[in-house]
């Protein structure tokens, strides 16, 4: 059975034993799937304690959505995945008072690879740089769309070698995500893609000050993140923002926490 098709809502799973569909979550509960179909986001699973094997209830699960990214998903399960979602359209955040109707094309690169049998998620931490408003922030390689870049998909493998010195001719691009408009007025892309692992990155200086990376299935658990007020500096205005637990010293949140929540929504 594919792992990765077993998904805990709110749990995350493991399968922990090669004979039968049983597994163990991050709570400690043990389950036994006796039902593969979902319905409603819901799936009916055996649960089992760890102590009393022999009384197990019938429970429905109706948590919230948390993925295990097994071995078994490959990068073919991905695309097909994005395929299906929906590719088209705008997420929105509200612009922040005083920017230009227009906003500003963006794309970044949201490069994945396997580690150790599981998924991983690429990401910098930004150089200290007063003129940057993200300066020291977490976030994905990218930038500004130039006018020579034909498609977001160029800008986000431009940016990415100039930013990390990822070699475009390494990377499979598996598709994109919903453009998102950000409150600072930004239209960014994310292009979904995968990259071997290891591969040979220079960060530059100027710009990156670490590279890093988050295991899928750490991201998936909604135990890691949640919603926290926030107010832009200089603004009497205050926004609700995704802010992650810090993952080896490193805080994801804001735009690109919320980029890395589609992604997970649109695996799903």
């Amino acid at each position: 059975m594919d792992v990765f098709s077993c998904i805990g809502w709110h749990y995350s799973v493991k399968l922990i034993t090669p004979m039968y569909p049983i597994f163990q979550t991050t709570r400690g509960m043990v389950c036994l799937l006796i039902d593969c179909e979902k319905s409603n986001k819901m799936w009916e699973m055996k649960c089992l304690t760890e102590t009393n094997w022999e009384q197990g209830s019938t429970i429905v699960c109706l948590w919230s959505l948390n993925i295990m990214f097994a071995s078994r998903m490959t990068a073919k399960d991905i695309i097909r995945r994005l395929e299906n979602g929906v590719i088209d359209g705008v997420k929105h955040e509200d612009p922040l008072p005083g920017l230009s109707t227009e906003p500003i094309p963006a794309a970044v690169l949201l490069p994945l690879f396997r580690l150790n049998h599981e998924w991983r998620l690429l990401f910098i931490r930004r150089a200290l740089n007063r003129a940057d408003r993200h300066s020291g922030e977490v976030a994905f390689p990218g930038g500004v769309v130039e006018s020579s870049d034909p498609h977001p998909v160029d800008t986000a493998l431009r940016e990415s070698r100039e930013e990390i010195g990822l070699d475009p001719h390494r990377v499979q691009t598996l598709g994109r995500l919903p453009s998102f408009r950000t409150s600072s007025n930004y239209l960014v892309t994310p292009v979904v893609a995968q990259i071997p692992w290891p591969v040979e990155l220079s960060p530059d200086s100027r710009e990156v000050a670490r590279i890093f990376s988050m295991p899928l299935d750490w991201l998936a658990d909604s135990d890691n993140h949640e919603k926290q007020n926030w107010r832009p500096p200089g603004l009497n205005i205050t926004r609700q923002i995704i802010v992650f637990r810090d993952f080896e010293g490193e805080r994801l949140w804001g735009v690109s926490a919320r980029i890395t929540l589609n992604l997970l929504s649109a695996l799903s």
